[in-house]
């Protein structure tokens, strides 16, 4: 459509036809005329003005430099930026949001190695009343047969009730993966240990856990049927961690009867199927590869890191072996006990303490023994028969004096060689210590519920699916 004038009357005031704002004579009566200056006086006057503001800027900056620490010398600063990679200087240590450092270990105990010991796995008898017992029968928990499965606060971190359907006496079994989600860092207090875990695999089966029972559990009433103790030589490497195995192996196969092996350098089992104890000795590293550490886990990335080069020695003492020695109680366990009972079993595997094998030693032997181990190192293989008794007497001589086992299918010189080489590293690398402070750390660093997939803090009846558990081994009656 054709667009329509506007008549005179329509328009603002001020305007014409076409818009545009009319000039007003008035208001150019009164305007102020701006004063005309020559082009040398305003020159002069902007020249007036910057130097005006170049004088305040110097006296700002003055009093900013007044404020301001002095940079230090040329050769100080070389020496703080020195290290520094990535916006850190080299060896400081990174810190969280919360202000609480990443690492779980201070770098200065790491100086001279990673050294841990601890309870692993730890298997307890307690009795249930009886609606305690009857809520475990008819709870959700997964279970194979009389196996029942009680999931963490981590993933696939679970412990395991065994309870049979006519006694009420169950067997609690755990490990430090349970209550913190790794077992590298953990306690030596075998009787606390006990009541934290069996206490949180109570709850967590979602059994009513009142001042009576909670008290049972103070009074340490009950009964210790497994107990591993555990220590790690850390070897720094896994390439050194790889050649302590194969020497270790080689040994092992030559002095051991009873060995399993799993892997060229992997694991060692001596005892594997005896009902009352085993020695295993593994690559912590290759473990977690297959088990790795659960997310979640303060420190999990530096523990991972420290496992690499490591070489773990556990020693397991079943029931028989813990009823024999007076340890099925948990009050009998002293400070140094898991200590003594793993040195010694440690020794005998490694050769520690005994004699590096020398056939210069061979004068010390009586002149009977002298020639059945010159026909030994000769080749003669039947230089030590005779009745077991002698045999054996005649070996245990010949070892003490000359550190030569000569029943061995090793020669004296690669017994030598293998000696050595393990004796080197594990002098280096193998001790006892805790670390208390990172340990209470995991323990109040257990996520609460929600994140994870079989945790069940929140609601312990409401169980998720969670894997099937392993196989288990059968065992003796006694070891159950």
């Amino acid at each position: 459509m054709p667009k329509t004038m506007k008549s005179a009357d329509q328009l603002p005031s001020g305007t014409d036809r076409k818009g545009i704002q009319k000039s007003n004579p008035a208001s150019k009566k009164n305007a102020v005329k701006a004063p005309k200056f020559s082009k040398a006086e305003g020159q002069q006057d902007r020249g007036q003005q910057d130097r005006g503001q170049q004088d305040r800027g110097q006296q700002d900056r003055g009093q900013q430099d007044k404020k301001r620490p002095k940079d230090p010398q040329p050769e100080q600063k070389q020496k703080q930026t020195q290290g520094v990679k990535g916006g850190r200087v080299k060896g400081q240590r990174v810190k969280s949001q919360r202000g609480e450092s990443r690492d779980l270990i201070d770098q200065k105990t790491l100086q001279n190695g990673f050294k841990s010991s601890l309870v692993d796995t730890v298997k307890v008898k307690f009795e249930l009343t009886a609606k305690q017992h009857q809520a475990l029968l008819e709870s959700n928990l997964k279970h194979d047969g009389a196996v029942y499965v009680v999931p963490g606060p981590y993933p696939k971190c679970s412990a395991t009730i065994f309870a049979r359907g006519t006694t009420r006496s169950v067997y609690v079994e755990g490990s430090p993966k349970y209550l913190t989600g790794q077992n590298l860092i953990g306690t030596e207090n075998v009787a606390q240990f006990a009541s934290q875990l069996l206490l949180a695999v109570l709850q967590r089966a979602g059994l009513n856990v009142g001042p009576k029972t909670r008290a049972r559990i103070d009074q340490l009433d009950f009964e210790l049927m497994r107990v591993d103790s555990a220590a790690h030589c850390d070897c720094r490497t896994e390439a050194a961690a790889r050649t302590v195995m194969v020497a270790l192996r080689r040994l092992a196969v030559a002095s051991v009867r009873e060995v399993a092996l799993y892997g060229f350098d992997e694991s060692i089992y001596i005892g594997l199927r005896s009902s009352r104890s085993t020695l295993k000795i593994y690559r912590k590293g290759a473990e977690l590869q297959h088990n790795p550490i659960a997310a979640g886990v303060p420190g999990a990335q530096q523990l991972a890191q420290l496992a690499i080069g490591l070489v773990r020695f556990e020693y397991v003492l079943r029931s028989s072996e813990l009823k024999r020695l007076g340890l099925h109680k948990p009050e009998k366990w002293q400070p140094n006990t898991g200590r003594d009972l793993l040195q010694r079993h440690f020794d005998q595997a490694t050769r520690a303490q005994g004699q590096v094998p020398n056939v210069h030693h061979i004068d010390r032997l009586t002149p009977t023994l002298q020639l059945k181990l010159r026909a030994w190192l000769l080749g003669d293989m039947n230089a030590f028969l005779g009745s077991p008794t002698t045999a054996a007497s005649s070996r245990r001589q010949v070892l003490d004096v000359t550190g030569i086992d000569v029943g061995s299918p090793l020669s004296a010189a690669a017994q030598r060689a293998a000696v050595l080489q393990v004796r080197d590293v594990l002098a280096a690398g193998f001790g006892f210590r805790t670390h208390p402070e990172a340990w209470a750390r995991l323990l109040n660093g257990a996520p609460v519920s929600a994140d994870c997939d079989d945790a069940v803090a929140a609601k312990p009846l409401a169980l998720p699916s969670v894997d099937k558990p392993a196989r288990r081994r059968s065992t003796s009656h006694t070891d159950r």
